[in-house]
């Protein structure tokens, strides 16, 4: 079986793609893979079975031509007439923020010429299965790097951060799209300080290496003014190394999915696996996963119910809720698992 997976280099960056390679390799030794948004467009391409889309956008960010959406629908076009399978997963229904249209209309036009359409929650499950009824729909849930990462203690997680044990964290991880995150957690910040909480957020502004060297100066000026003016905000704001990224799991109370828009997110599951109790938006999969597994939600736009939400998640966290959440992502979401659920819908597809 050979698979393309429309990303440029798997094994950099983001480690959704290159885990489930490796762990269906170790299914399959006889799986071929392939990858790189050149290869996508070389005669190459038309050697595989599987053709697996992950971001569609980052077709439009890696190609500058303004034809690029025609040349990409022609592509899926063209896969699909040679009877080589699409496969597409719903990370998202279009990219937030983004006032990009090829961007955005580079999603429907994959989900409308995939043959098969993996979703991570029973939401977009729900949505998409009326949109794109020729298309085959299967629930796999986000899987976690249990393989990458090992959860710590909280003593440990502290001296390695150089925090105050008698402080109480929520953590924020991941990038902060746009300024009303911020807002959001300021406010949790703001609400809560008084109380010993404060607020894990590495990435409230993040300044790693990028072509616009501006853009790179503007968050790395932002980053140390907001530290250095505000208590109880912790930014780190450069690349958390993976033997670095559990202790923030490990020093925090609870975890905060800082998001008002969202479909999916990989810190539910990471958080779960780490023995947190989670706090998220009535958003999405994510909201749905959150309230079926019994963990806080809050409504985006009522900045009350966050307050609500994490003042439960406090208590449930005393309850021993996060040992509850880890067992579950031990027995649904390891790597595992998921590899052998995707393995079978390749099989099933080719």
């Amino acid at each position: 079986m050979k698979i393309f997976q429309l990303v440029d280099s798997p094994y950099v960056g983001n480690p959704y793609v290159p885990t489930l390679m490796d762990g269906i390799t170790k299914i399959d030794s006889t799986s071929r893979w392939g990858y790189g948004l050149d290869s996508f467009w070389s005669d190459d391409i038309y050697k595989y079975d599987i053709v697996h889309i992950h971001w569609p956008h980052m077709i439009v960010n890696f190609f500058s031509d303004n034809n690029i959406i025609s040349q990409y629908e022609n592509k899926l076009r063209h896969l699909k007439e040679l009877g080589i399978k699409i496969v597409a997963t719903c990370h998202n229904f279009e990219p937030h923020y983004e006032k990009d249209t090829r961007k955005k209309d580079s999603y429907a036009i994959t989900y409308g010429y995939a043959d098969c359409i993996i979703h991570l929650g029973e939401y977009s499950l729900n949505l998409l299965k009326g949109k794109y009824p020729l298309a085959k729909h299967f629930l796999i849930p986000h899987h976690v790097y249990n393989q990458i990462y090992k959860p710590a203690n909280k003593a440990e997680s502290i001296e390695n951060l150089g925090l105050n044990h008698s402080k109480k964290y929520v953590l924020c991880f991941g990038d902060f799209r746009d300024d009303e995150e911020r807002r959001l957690v300021d406010c949790v910040l703001k609400h809560y300080l008084n109380q010993g909480i404060e607020i894990l957020a590495p990435h409230y502004y993040r300044y790693v290496k990028r072509k616009n060297k501006l853009k790179m100066l503007y968050a790395w000026i932002m980053a140390k003014y907001k530290q250095s003016t505000t208590k109880g905000m912790h930014i780190y704001g450069k690349y958390i190394s993976d033997d670095m990224l559990p202790f923030y799991y490990g020093a925090s109370e609870i975890c905060l999915i800082q998001r008002k828009k969202i479909l999916n997110s990989g810190n539910l599951p990471m958080a779960f696996y780490m023995g947190k109790v989670v706090v998220g938006p009535r958003v999405g999969n994510v909201g749905q996963i959150l309230e079926q597994t019994g963990n806080p939600t809050f409504e985006p736009d009522d900045i009350n119910s966050l307050y609500q939400a994490i003042d439960k998640a406090m208590t449930l966290c005393q309850e021993n809720k996060g040992v509850v959440n880890k067992k579950y992502a031990e027995n649904n979401w390891t790597t595992e698992i998921v590899s052998y659920k995707l393995y079978s819908v390749y099989k099933e597809m080719a």
